[in-house]
């Protein structure tokens, strides 16, 4: 309810409303520094992340924009009455629980969204719903401070690749296509990483998202437009990478095939995001709304044992969660034990011929052997992971089947999930490299249990960090060369006698 005041009392009304925000404001600003205290790792963890890797440093300017909103938001937040609710506890509670499940399984990212939600339930439950819906995009905002993106990596890179072949062909242009590498007369093309255009559609949507809300009013519009800024950036970088072969094709390999090759695309980048802006201006809505100059609200007098009871709900709330993440690992690490292969039946140890190894650096142990049976030769990796061990996942963005400086020595022609006879489903890759072709099976073990699926393989570790085990764990490979025209017949057959030996030889490290 708000009163009409005369225009003589409205510094009386200024005054009430200080008094009123005080107390809920100093308590706000006590749970937030816990918060920040008892998970200082998390969002370390996330600065981090910011300073080391380019695609994500805008994380440095998202609270500072969001602060900056707030602000903009200043005198409508003043005329509401805060007060403390107790349903967000609740859903603070659950995203305690996916963090402690994240922070067992290694799992980064949820830990990191987990934490970015809790700020707006924190504001919700000390300021109340009507201030927190009034900064509902200030602190939903806050969600692009997440260092997220690099699941999409595969599929943008093979959306690049198919875009600029298929151009490429469009234009009759012949083009020889292997995985992520291609051929046409004038030279080679490759797309990596950094061609994918995940830079450009995070900061296309972190702009995106922006502009929409202080340019238009209406949610449609707003909608249509972070959409736009979703699909063009995606768009674009097919028809950038298409551009930058088209130029160094037509300049017989002279041009954009060095540091002009990224100047370009980032000249385009920039020309497609102005347009962008500049059409969406067209539909802009001007306007803002007011605050209610004159109008003076009706403060609730909430008492002081309401708010030292709020404040003691959510430490009971927020502590726990980090306090047992920390008890379960100090009381259920493993200890790094030697995993030992023997040669399987009719075959022997052979001194390793395939120059590979894959990026699985931060296992603690790890085991690759080769064998052969006088005909053939097929080889096997192990990571061991004993435990919850800090900077140890077996399941990481960090690994990988080749280390960033090897991708022009091997090529990765293709990866899928295939049913094998002996070994159950698999995920499996075809590699290329320097007068060598091999295929490899990876599977995951997990105290026994075979996976194939990396998400399910977290799931499992988790549970077993939950009730106290320390989850050890495997990465597995199995691999053989490949003659052209062969259908991989060779791993099969050694599959078959490879895995009581690898039962053995994990059990007993286990």
């Amino acid at each position: 309810m708000r009163l009409e005041s005369p225009a003589g009392n409205i510094s009386t009304g200024g005054d009430r409303a200080a008094n009123a925000w005080r107390k809920p404001l100093g308590l706000f600003l006590v749970a937030l520094t816990l918060l920040l205290i008892v998970y200082a790792d998390t969002w370390l963890g996330m600065v981090d992340i910011w300073y080391r890797s380019d695609t994500y440093a805008h994380g440095f300017l998202i609270a500072p924009i969001s602060l900056w909103l707030v602000w903009q938001r200043r005198r409508h937040v003043a005329t509401l009455s805060p007060g403390p609710a107790m349903l967000p506890l609740v859903g603070l509670v659950l995203l305690g629980a996916v963090w402690l499940v994240g922070n067992v399984a290694g799992a980064m990212v949820v830990q990191q969204y987990a934490f970015v939600l809790m700020l707006p339930l924190l504001v919700w439950a000390i300021l109340g719903w009507e201030v927190t819906w009034a900064l509902c995009f200030p602190l939903t905002y806050l969600i692009l401070a997440v260092p997220f993106g690099e699941v999409l990596l595969p599929w943008m890179m093979n959306f690049t690749a198919d875009f600029t072949v298929g151009m490429l062909r469009m234009t009759g242009i012949p083009v020889y296509r292997e995985g992520l590498f291609f051929t046409i007369p004038s030279g080679q093309w490759s797309v990596v990483e950094a061609c994918s255009g995940l830079r450009y559609l995070i900061a296309s949507f972190t702009l995106g998202t922006l502009y929409a809300y202080l340019t238009y009013r209406r949610a449609s519009r707003r909608v249509v437009f972070t959409l736009a800024s979703i699909l063009v950036p995606i768009l674009a970088n097919g028809l950038r990478a298409y551009l930058i072969v088209m130029i160094g094709h037509m300049s017989n390999m002279k041009y954009a095939v060095g540091v002009d090759h990224l100047i370009y695309g980032w000249l385009f980048f920039g020309i497609i995001m102005l347009a962008l802006f500049w059409v969406g201006a067209y539909w802009r809505e001007d306007g803002e709304e007011t605050a209610g100059d004159g109008v003076v609200p009706f403060y609730r007098t909430i008492p002081v044992t309401t708010w030292l009871i709020s404040i003691g709900m959510l430490v009971g709330v927020l502590l726990p969660w980090p306090g047992y993440a920390y008890y379960l690992k100090t009381h259920a690490n493993g200890k790094p034990q030697q995993v030992v292969l023997d040669a399987p039946l009719g075959w022997s140890s052979a001194e390793r011929r395939l120059k590979w190894s894959p990026a699985y650096d931060n296992a603690p142990f790890k085991l690759q052997q080769e064998f052969s049976n006088g005909h053939q030769v097929a080889g096997v990796f192990i990571g061991f992971y004993p435990g919850a061990l800090r900077g140890a996942e077996m399941v990481s963005t960090g690994n990988g089947l080749f280390r960033e400086e090897e991708h022009q020595e091997w090529t990765l022609l293709r990866q899928m999930n295939v049913e094998s006879r002996y070994w159950g489903t698999v995920k499996q890759s075809d590699i290329r490299g320097v007068g060598t072709q091999f295929r490899l099976w990876q599977r995951y073990w997990i105290d026994g249990i075979w996976t194939a699926d990396p998400y399910y393989a977290k799931l499992l570790q988790a549970k077993a960090r939950l009730l106290g085990a320390p989850a050890q764990s495997a990465i597995v490979m199995m691999y053989a060369p490949v003659a052209e025209g062969e259908n991989g017949q060779a791993l099969d057959q050694f599959a078959a006698v490879m895995l009581p030996a690898l039962e053995e030889g994990l059990q007993h490290a286990r």
